[in-house]
């Protein structure tokens, strides 16, 4: 999404900003629905993002699962 020629092109966080304030402002129940699946595409591609930004770093850092393992429900101490 390109914003007037001036201006850089809108990030995702700039569009959630940007469906938010407009879903905020609504009245219109057809226009809440179209904004709503708007928001919430752009929701998810901001999460995914953020997955491959994290395997990415964690890729490159050479970090391993730290999380214990339980064992018969529970941590083993």
């Amino acid at each position: 999404m390109v914003g007037p020629s001036n201006q850089r092109p809108l990030t995702v966080d700039d569009q959630i900003q940007r469906l938010l304030k407009k879903l905020l402002a609504t009245e219109d129940t057809q226009e809440f629905d179209t904004l709503s699946r708007e928001l919430k595409a752009a929701l998810h591609e901001k999460i995914e993002k953020l997955r491959r930004d994290a395997r990415e770093l964690k890729s490159r850092t050479g970090e391993t699962d730290r999380r214990k393992r339980l064992r018969n429900g529970r941590n083993k101490p």
